[in-house]
């Protein structure tokens, strides 16, 4: 049997309490690959208000060179960042990159001896109903089985999209960066979010779940992660936290200091056009936004505000040129 199955099938025993003691070993150097990690965010970084001062979750190890994945949002305006291994050991992280696009971050650290990479599996490959094992920090016990309840795309209100993602059942709490394995053991996706209901808009029963990132996304974009410091995509941004109500687009937040703000757009506003693009959903909004060229651009918004239609001109930046350095 191979050593990744072998490892798969310890996990999965691990969590229904069944002895697989001749093959235990594996499992636990296995689960050292997934490590806790926990970022003291600057004072007077952006997200201080919405994300906190202090973040916590999981992180990925992905070569023997310490290079790490986890969710981005866990390590965006970090100050510094701490990793725990599994022997207890401690080290710190730098940031290689956020990439905002994704929703993924890389760290690089030192690695103790003992640390196994977790291998990178074939995130294409899985189809709707299969199950998958979730593992975050702290060992075999704290895997669990899941199933990919969904899979297709997902529109953040931050601005934020992705054409495929993983929508699994049952929920865990302890979801953020956690490692989403293939029965080859093999990482196919990043956990970022809990969600009330993965089936929002989609009709079906109503479930409470999580969303992984798919781990092609990092594949697609590994190189270019590596070779730059902060972001891997130059999209325009202009600050604002939609909500999609068919068949309006609402602000219902718009970042202080950002485009947004700066050109006068506000909450309760609705959005009918970009660039005389007619835009109902939000990823349809982003679309046309992210089309529209590189930061920097100018984009012409047409809003509804007090029963009346408006237009606003927005000078707009990257995400990062917002963010706190």
């Amino acid at each position: 049997m191979q050593t990744k199955l072998r490892v798969l099938i310890v996990l999965l025993f691990s969590v229904v309490h069944l002895p697989v003691a001749s093959a235990e070993p594996t499992a636990s150097e296995f689960s050292r690959g997934v490590v806790q990690i926990e970022s003291q965010i600057y004072p007077q970084g952006r997200t201080v208000e919405r994300l906190g001062m202090k973040r916590s979750g999981s992180a990925i190890v992905i070569d023997s060179n310490g290079l790490l994945v986890t969710a981005g949002y866990l390590v965006t305006e970090a100050q510094t960042v701490m990793v725990t291994f599994s022997s207890g050991d401690k080290a710190e992280a730098r940031v290689v990159a956020n990439d905002h696009a994704t929703g993924l971050a890389l760290l690089r650290t030192s690695l103790p001896q003992g640390v196994v990479p977790v291998a990178l599996g074939d995130s294409g490959s899985i189809g709707v109903d299969e199950d998958v094992v979730v593992l975050t920090y702290g060992g075999t016990e704290r895997a669990h089985v899941a199933t990919v309840a969904d899979i297709r795309g997902f529109a953040g209100s931050w601005e934020y999209f992705l054409d495929r993602a993983f929508y699994t059942v049952p929920e865990t709490r302890n979801f953020s960066g956690a490692a989403l394995l293939n029965r080859d053991a093999g990482l196919i996706g990043v956990g970022s979010l809990l969600l009330s209901d993965i089936f929002a808009g989609v009709p079906r029963s109503s479930r409470s779940g999580n969303l992984f990132i798919p781990i092609e996304h990092l594949t697609a974009r590994l190189g270019a992660m590596l070779s730059n410091a902060s972001t891997t995509q130059n999209r325009p941004w202009i600050g604002v936290t939609l909500n999609e109500s068919q068949p309006d687009i609402t602000v219902v937040r718009v970042a202080r200091g950002g485009p947004a703000d700066r050109s006068g757009l506000q909450i309760n506003d609705t959005l009918i056009a970009l660039n005389n693009k007619r835009v109902a959903t939000m990823s349809g909004f982003y679309e046309a936004l992210w089309n529209a060229g590189e930061a920097g651009v100018a984009v012409e918004l047409l809003i509804a505000r007090d029963l009346e239609i408006r237009k606003l001109v927005l000078e707009t930046i990257s995400r990062d040129q917002w963010l706190y350095k």
